[in-house]
């Protein structure tokens, strides 16, 4: 459920601000601070895409971790 709601936060963020960028009645200053958040979502999302496939990768073995 965890991973579930960490996807679906920045998804929802997303959605937002992309609706709120086709308001004809946004600000050029609140649309770039919607193109701005919007942009921070994505990196969220794509950290947490990475992090699931490495964890996919280290439970199949595919990746060993060694403690130093």
């Amino acid at each position: 459920t965890d991973i579930s709601h960490q996807l679906k936060t920045p998804v929802a963020a997303l959605s937002m601000c992309f609706e709120l960028l086709e308001d004809s009645d946004v600000t050029d200053e609140e649309r770039a601070e919607f193109a701005s958040r919007g942009s921070r979502e994505i990196k969220k999302l794509k950290y947490l895409t990475g992090t699931l496939t490495n964890l996919s990768r280290m439970e199949a073995g595919m990746i060993q971790i060694h403690p130093e």
